[in-house]
């Protein structure tokens, strides 16, 4: 074996290093590939600012937002708003192109046009990046957008109203709905759409008992144009409610959400949408504003009725065991639909969930706008059965339609927003033949001036600006700006003179111009400061207090308050 010397150790280390040189950068192979990475987004409505991060995708062709028109465009009503109580100043599924006969559908409208997409529409293939959203992102109709194939619309009517308030829906919120149904008091065909009638189902021993089914017979011989619009007779509306609900889960046993509501009811699609997609159907909602009678907790119809897919399942199988046999029978004892169905949800076990103010039965014009609605989505409005009402659906329906082009279809507009828009712009320090619902105190003159009759001597005792208030606009709004917590006034020269004064802020309607119409006004001043000071206290209150996170600010509204079920 030959000898190591220094040289060899040192020729062998050089070779080494060569063979290592030429194996790692002579040779030919193949390089690392990078890995293709997935991004995962959120669906639209689990963004926190989905407005701020997604910015406005409104393709080139659709218009220009207008802006909201305000509700001082209303036409001057035919009828006068009713008397307020008066008092002497006393304190106070896709729908397919022939659809079945059960499945209601509308021409396209304006609002079926382009809307913006936000974001690529969820695909079921997991597997495969959902793209993000470009300029040439295909649009969307209001139709199409998230969540609105999982929600079926019912609507109430009857055969006396539904030629006068039925096309009210069907040209705005039915517009955008891919799936209803429309039950009433008789069957038939409406418009090209399907009218079930929800009584055929009542037993015909119940039908024999009771005499408002009289009504119903009668009415299957009746032409619709012979009946008066709003003479539903309430004894029988009350028996459309149980079989409306069996049959509705009956025709669509694979919805998410089932909601209900009367003809006069409007909803905010968007909103709707929004507030479903944070709801579970798998537990058992029957939802609404609380209504309660003889300490029965129920929803109010008039501002709709929210049903998950969970309790319409709990429902049928109640229903089947005890509606022949116990609930035909109740029907006739209880005063209205809504009682008949909350007895009937307490028998199946499904709990009520209050949803006021998300869900409410008062109008722009008779909703008191507080700082308990004011952060709140609003899904819902009531009380829009005639026709000044209608000309306030049409105003919010505009609204919905120009915020959805605006902020997309992932921003829940706020009572706040509708106010601002729509209410605080038309209102004024003075408003001829406009009644704004003032009924906190009525100041109102007597008839004679009897000195000795007990209502003068009343009357007399009080000092001599609030006697004074009855005389014209100017007393009666100077005898509320004395008065600390007035926000708003009104006055006519009903009688001998009559002023009423709100501490509550509500808009109210225009009436028809007579001599003795009302005229009102608002505080304007009074109230944006009666708001900031309000905040101000309740930030203070916010500051001190140990829970910080659940203590609300009254008017803040940082975000949305989804909040429901609160006491």
């Amino acid at each position: 074996m030959p000898h190591l010397n220094r040289s060899r150790v040192i020729v062998v280390a050089l070779v080494l290093s060569l063979l290592s040189f030429i194996w790692t950068f002579g040779l030919p192979r193949q390089l690392p590939q990078p890995e293709l990475v997935i991004e995962h987004h959120s669906e639209p409505s689990k963004l926190k600012d989905p407005a701020k991060n997604l910015g406005n995708l409104l393709p080139e062709e659709q218009e220009a937002d207008q802006p909201a028109p305000s509700l001082a465009s209303i036409p001057t009503s035919t009828s006068t708003s009713a008397r307020p109580p008066s008092v002497h100043v006393a304190a106070a599924q896709t729908t397919p192109a022939n659809p079945p006969a059960e499945t209601g559908t509308v021409s396209a409208t304006a609002e079926d046009e382009v809307i913006a997409t936000p974001v690529a529409p969820i695909k079921n293939d997991t597997d495969s990046p959902t793209p993000l959203p470009t300029s040439t992102s295909r649009p969307q109709r209001c139709k199409e957008v998230h969540g609105a194939k999982d929600i079926t619309v019912i609507v109430k009517t009857s055969k006396a109203d539904i030629a006068s308030e039925l096309p009210a829906q069907l040209e705005t919120l039915l517009s955008c709905v891919s799936d209803f149904l429309i039950f009433s008091d008789h069957g038939g065909v409406f418009n090209g759409i399907t009218v079930h009638d929800v009584l055929e189902g009542v037993s015909d021993a119940s039908r024999a008992a009771h005499s408002e089914f009289e009504d119903y017979e009668s009415l299957k011989s009746q032409d619709q144009t012979s009946l008066q619009p709003g003479s539903v007779n309430k004894e029988l509306d009350k028996w459309k409610i149980l079989p409306m609900i069996y049959r509705a889960f009956e025709m669509r046993p694979r919805s998410r959400f089932y909601i209900f509501i009367e003809t006069p009811t409007f909803l905010s699609w968007t909103n709707l949408l929004q507030w479903t997609d944070r709801l579970d159907e798998r537990i058992q909602y029957y939802s609404g504003a609380q209504g309660e009678t003889n300490n029965v907790r129920f929803a109010q119809k008039e501002s709709g009725i929210l049903l998950s897919n969970s309790a319409m399942e709990k429902y049928k199988k109640a229903y089947n065991e005890r509606y022949a046999k116990v609930w035909e029978e109740k029907v006739a004892k209880e005063v209205s639909g809504d009682m008949v169905l909350a007895t009937a949800m307490a028998d199946a076990k499904v709990e009520f969930y209050r949803s006021w103010p998300l869900m409410q039965g008062e109008s722009l014009a008779t909703l008191e706008w507080s700082s308990k609605v004011w952060c709140a989505p609003a899904i819902s409005w009531g009380k829009m059965h005639n026709e000044e009402a209608k000309e306030e659906r049409g105003l919010v329906w505009e609204f919905e339609r120009n915020w959805t082009r605006s902020n997309s279809w992932t921003a829940p507009y706020m009572f706040k927003d509708v106010y601002e828009s729509l209410v605080e712009p038309a209102m004024s320090i003075q408003k001829y033949d406009w009644d704004n619902l003032s009924d906190n105190v009525a100041i109102i003159r007597p008839s004679d001036d009897d000195s000795e009759a007990q209502e003068n001597s009343e009357w007399l005792s009080h000092a001599e600006d609030v006697r004074n208030a009855v005389r014209s606009m100017d007393d009666c709004r100077h005898v509320c700006k004395l008065r600390e917590e007035c926000l708003q006034w009104k006055w006519s020269k009903k009688g001998r003179g009559e002023c009423h004064l709100g501490d509550k802020v509500r808009f109210g309607r225009k009436v028809e111009k007579s001599d003795d119409s009302w005229n009102s006004g608002w505080m304007m001043d009074r109230i944006k400061q009666r708001r900031e000071k309000e905040m101000k206290e309740g930030k203070k209150k916010k500051a001190k207090s140990k829970d910080k996170n659940n203590e609300e600010v009254p008017w803040e509204c940082t975000d949305p308050r989804w909040k429901f079920n609160q006491s």
